[in-house]
């Protein structure tokens, strides 16, 4: 049986998401065609750094994905982008995680609502990658 290119996107999609440690189901069968398709990455997707060889690896892979992907489907109305969240997100266990914070942090509503935001952008402006980070972040 021929698999449609649908699930050969889809199973390759899963694979390079879940080797970067992150979550993955599956893409909708109608990725093809519309909809919305956000990678959330970091820093370490745009440079390495010391000690971060895995973590960094698996960021620019992502990033990469995101990038072809994005110029595969976007002629056919499939907006694509990832994410660079450049900074801890705020929670219910990121000062037990990683300690207070000495400065501000990123609120979980707000990237929400980034993610909204790309979600209903009109076709003819896409944001084709963004990069969030608090204040205090420095760049």
């Amino acid at each position: 049986m021929r698999r449609s290119r649908s699930d050969r996107v889809s199973e390759a999609v899963g694979a390079a998401v879940e080797r970067g440690g992150g979550r993955y189901t599956h893409l909708p069968c109608d990725l093809a065609h519309q909809g919305t398709v956000i990678f959330s990455g970091a820093t370490a997707g745009l440079r390495g750094g010391a000690n971060f060889l895995a973590f960094a690896s698996a960021k620019f892979a992502r990033r990469g994905l995101a990038q072809a992907l994005a110029r595969e489907f976007g002629p056919n109305g499939v907006h694509v982008a990832p994410v660079v969240i450049d900074g801890l997100v705020e929670g219910p266990k990121t000062d037990l995680r990683f300690g207070p914070a000495p400065a501000g942090r990123i609120e979980a509503k707000s990237v929400a609502q980034a993610y909204l935001d790309l979600a209903a952008q009109n076709p003819s402006a896409w944001t084709q990658e963004m990069d969030l980070r608090p204040f205090a972040e420095k760049f």
